[in-house]
């Protein structure tokens, strides 16, 4: 093999980190993302530097001879970033007037730019480990060597066939600030979970608790620790508000995935079986859970019979209730396996089809619990320990002496009714940077007591202090009026999406400018996560604010309540009218008519389509679908409308956008769900 490749490739990757320091000016919140990103390049760099000491010391190394296309593709990804980072023509005049330099990438290109660093760099470091031992010891790597690397590079793309949710993992990178259990809580519920996790006498433990009880920290902390002790094997974290984990569609791909790589020995039955059956990933659930879970652990040789644990949490935000039902009818058959101890443990809301779903499990399958049977007294001492840390450091950040007394500590407590979210939720309002936490603090103790039982009442109250603050309190009429429609537009879009968008691509879709969105959320971080970086994912605080948000008997002030179907067709005709605006014929400047979509590159797809524009392309019909009928006829289901200028004006565009996205099987299923509301909108 030729150093010259391994030469240009730690040159360049050089040039790039220099570059990506001249934008630290820029990098704002983002910085740590951004930074890993300079790290991984320059660990891959370090890796091109070993890989031409090696090569100039002997020429005759077969491992690292069947990475020459590794090698042109890792060239041509460094050649892509350079020039993506490169300065314009008015960079030197931006600098001599003082001005910072906009750093180019969003979050998701940064992440996808790791993602390709870090299978580069272990890509070449298992063939450069390799030649390099064969090298110590004077001999060349044999022919079964070299055969087992390129096995293993095989697996590795094998296993990239299956559908992933990056962002269902417990430990996923937005996930990464979420919490988990305190010390001194919850302890003997986790040691109850954990022992469980080591000898599954049943394989189902399935806890259950109203929103706010602390049930994703619990899955998070058991997650965490049977991470730690060897025995995770899999996580999926179902989210309302996120489009890949909003339904079970990559459930399957996602577990097998991560069954894999705590398993070593499973890759090679899972990657024959995605080769037998190409098209399972296609398949329904039932199909993928046999093929690409119960047949793999079936066949897999292994010493022993290893222990692992599967954590899913909020089973009730799988978007379909006929999917929960089939999940769950799954999961049942991993008693039956020999090789492994498997088991599965299950967070959700007791809701009827879950309940009813476990009432058809044996009891010798499965075991429950039900958060609201734990003790009044051990969840109020969990909560105060969490109220004294938090309100701890509220107080050493603005040094406030003999602050909170404990007296006040005690009717948080009682306030927050056995309900973590309460706590947390006082805890953010208190601690608002803008505010002073005393006068915060006295606001909620004045505010009335919900007693206990009471505890729906108890967070609405927190929400409603919380609005009112933000939106109504010390303002005119006019101001209040124009602060809360603002309000229903942007947060109530928010609380109905199908997937998280940033502030920048909220502001895309909804046809506002960044700063009018930026405004829309201050005064509401104690309910949504909003970080100063544009390009991150507003997310709400807990599920719980938008039911409280969309239902008119809790949210009593109706300035604030957000009516979801209406809202589901303004998204709908947002939707449709970004479409129209943003797309146009081959927008991504492929080499032919019939080239496939992977030639388009990742950073040259998100200029072309902007993570809003992908939103719209992906979601109108389910936001058509969530309005009244009356609403879909006024939206577009008439001649004229918008949906019939969509079929004259934009149809083939879309689907060019929705193959570029690699969505082609979503647009199928798109125009069989609007071809079956056609026919409940005009009956034969």
């Amino acid at each position: 093999m030729d150093p010259g490749t391994a030469i240009a490739v730690a040159t360049l990757s050089t040039k790039v980190v220099s570059l990506i320091w001249k934008y630290s000016s820029d990098f704002k919140n983002a910085q740590s993302s951004i930074t890993l990103l300079a790290n991984e390049i320059e660990a891959f760099k370090q890796v091109m530097l070993k890989l031409e000491e090696l090569l100039k010391k002997s020429s005759n190394l077969p491992a690292l001879g069947s990475l020459e296309t590794t090698l042109k593709q890792a060239l041509l990804d460094v050649e892509n970033l350079e020039r993506k980072l490169r300065p314009g023509k008015g960079a030197k005049t931006m600098e001599r007037l003082g001005k910072r330099l906009k750093w180019p990438l969003d979050k998701k290109e940064v992440e996808d730019w790791i993602t390709t660093f870090q299978r580069l760099k272990a890509t070449v470091n298992l063939a450069l480990n390799t030649d390099t031992t064969s090298f110590i010891i004077g001999v060349d790597a044999n022919v079964v060597q070299v055969k087992q690397n390129q096995d293993i590079v095989d697996q590795e793309r094998l296993l990239g066939k299956l559908p992933f949710a990056a962002g269902a993992s417990f430990d996923s990178y937005h996930r990464q600030h979420e919490r988990q259990c305190m010390e001194d809580t919850r302890v003997g519920l986790l040691q109850q979970f954990q022992e469980w996790g080591a000898n599954h006498s049943r394989p189902l433990f399935w806890v259950s608790g109203m929103a706010g009880t602390g049930k994703s920290t619990i899955a998070r902390t058991l997650a965490n620790r049977f991470k730690s002790s060897g025995t995770l094997g899999g996580s999926f974290f179902f989210s309302r508000a996120s489009g890949e984990a909003n339904n079970a569609f990559k459930l399957v791909g996602t577990l097998a995935h991560h069954l894999a790589n705590a398993l070593p020995h499973l890759k090679g039955p899972l990657c024959e079986a995605i080769l037998n059956h190409e098209d399972v990933v296609r398949q329904g659930l039932r199909n993928q859970w046999k093929e690409l879970i119960v047949t793999p652990l079936s066949n897999v040789r292994l010493n022993g019979r290893p222990t692992l644990n599967i954590v899913i949490d909020a089973l009730d935000e799988c978007g379909s209730d006929d999917d929960i039902r089939l999940i769950l009818q799954l999961f049942v058959e991993v008693k039956d396996l020999k090789s492994i101890d498997m088991g599965i443990f299950v967070t959700s809301r007791p809701e009827i089809v879950i309940r009813l779903g476990f009432a058809n499990i044996p009891d010798i399958v499965h075991q429950k619990l039900d958060l609201r049977d734990i003790p009044r007294d051990d969840v109020e001492h969990d909560i105060m320990v969490f109220l004294e840390s938090e309100l701890r450091c509220i107080s050493l950040q603005r040094k406030l002496h003999d602050w909170p007394s404990k007296h006040a500590i005690g009717v948080l407590v009682k306030r927050s009714d056995c309900l973590f979210i309460y706590a947390t939720t006082a805890c953010r309002y208190i601690g608002g940077m803008d505010w002073d936490p005393e006068e915060r603090l006295s606001e909620i103790l004045s505010g009335g007591s919900s007693g206990e039982g009471d505890a729906i009442t108890g967070i609405d109250a927190m929400y409603m202090q919380v609005l009112r603050t933000a939106l109504t309190e010390g303002r005119g009429q006019k101001e209040v009026d124009k602060l809360c429609d603002r309000f229903k537009q942007v947060v109530g879009s928010i609380v109905v999406l199908f997937d998280e968008l940033s502030i920048s691509a909220l502001a895309g879709l909804l046809s506002l400018q960044e700063n009018s969105v930026k405004l829309s959320l201050d005064g509401l971080h104690s309910v949504l996560n909003v970080l100063d970086d544009t390009d991150s994912p507003v997310r709400l605080l807990h599920p719980s604010f938008h039911d409280f948000l969309v239902d008119y008997r809790r949210c009593e002030d109706g300035r604030f309540c957000v009516d979801e179907a209406s809202m589901h067709g303004e998204l709908a005709k947002n939707c449709l009218r970004v479409i129209s605006t943003a797309l146009k014929r081959n927008m991504c400047q492929l080499s032919t008519p019939g080239a496939p979509p992977q030639e388009a590159e990742r950073h040259t797809l998100n200029i072309q389509l902007p993570r809003h524009v992908q939103y719209a392309c992906s979601y109108w019909v389910d936001h058509l679908a969530s309005t009244k009928p009356d609403s879909r006829l006024q939206i577009g289901f008439c001649d004229n409308g918008e949906v019939h200028l969509f079929f004259q004006k934009d149809f083939l565009r879309w689907l060019e956008a929705m193959s570029l996205m690699e969505k082609m099987p979503q647009a199928v299923l798109m125009i069989q769900k609007l071809a079956n509301i056609l026919e409940v909108c005009y009956p034969a």
